[in-house]
């Protein structure tokens, strides 16, 4: 998913409904203003809300940083704790697989 739209304030202008009905895993790789607006329109077209999420800031590095949960936590903690660097989220059955793989 596109995680930019030009002018940080705006919502990325994408097929929200097509994305949201989409049976695998989404990724976006986006600014921190954009983590939340672009997780809170998959779930108000439909994604279901405890699908498996997770957001990744800079990622395979030794300083990675994992927040993990619904996509209806992340977007909550997300709106209301707003992350200060870009990051990508992660959506869908493949998060599950993280504990598995212990990246």
């Amino acid at each position: 998913i596109r995680g930019y739209e030009h002018g940080e304030e705006a919502t990325p202008d994408l097929d929200w409904n097509q994305l949201a009905s989409v049976d695998g895993t989404l990724l976006c790789y986006a600014g921190p203003r954009q983590l939340a607006r672009v997780a809170s329109s998959l779930l108000a077209h439909g994604r279901p809300k405890d699908d498996s999420a997770v957001v990744i800031f800079n990622g395979t590095s030794p300083q990675q940083q994992t927040m993990d949960g619904t996509l209806e936590q992340l977007a909550g903690t997300l709106a209301s704790n707003p992350p200060t660097a870009p990051a990508v989220l992660a959506v869908g059955p493949s998060v599950g697989l993280r504990a598995h793989l212990r990246w």
